[in-house]
């Protein structure tokens, strides 16, 4: 392992390590470099607990994958967010592989403190119908208020012009 090129690497990144017995002799390793790391392709509590007992800064749960495969993920999830309190660990739980909204939400209810997921669901989650109506909304009050077309910014420009000329 190159543990000297790894702590050249800028604070905010962080190492993935897949959570098997090589995965967690590396992710103590890297921990002892002070290095970050986070542990992924976690399926089950107990990878989650060693993972967290090897020192690992996030712990990478596959929500979908775990769908597929029968496992419950919210109860993974679950456990692991209550071990992090119980054993009050700084571990977080970034929560990865979503297939849908609600699962993202999910992960979050069941204590996730982060998630990834791709810009497909995040299209999705920002694309429900209230909130084009809402938005719609706004912008005819605004309009019916301040003129077609106006913005905060041209506002602030008249105020501006309006003062100076005062």
């Amino acid at each position: 392992m190159h543990i000297r090129f790894l702590k050249n690497v800028d604070e905010n990144v962080y190492i993935k390590i897949p959570t098997n017995e090589a995965g967690l002799a590396a992710i103590k390793q890297l921990k002892a470099a002070g290095i970050n790391v986070t542990a992924t392709a976690i399926y089950t509590k107990f990878q989650g607990y060693l993972a967290m007992t090897a020192g690992a800064d996030y712990l990478a749960p596959y929500y979908n994958r775990m769908v597929n495969m029968n496992i419950n993920a919210d109860e993974v999830i679950g456990e692991l967010s209550t071990q992090i309190l119980r054993e009050n660990s700084n571990t977080k739980i970034l929560a990865a592989s979503f297939h849908t909204v609600q699962q993202v939400n999910s992960a979050f209810e069941m204590g996730a403190q982060a998630a990834t997921m791709s810009a497909d669901i995040l299209k999705t989650a920002l694309s429900a119908p209230a909130i084009s109506a809402a938005i719609n909304d706004f912008t005819t009050d605004w309009e019916s208020l301040y003129g077609q077309g106006s913005t905060i910014s041209s506002l602030a420009k008249k105020q501006n012009l309006t003062t100076m000329t005062n």
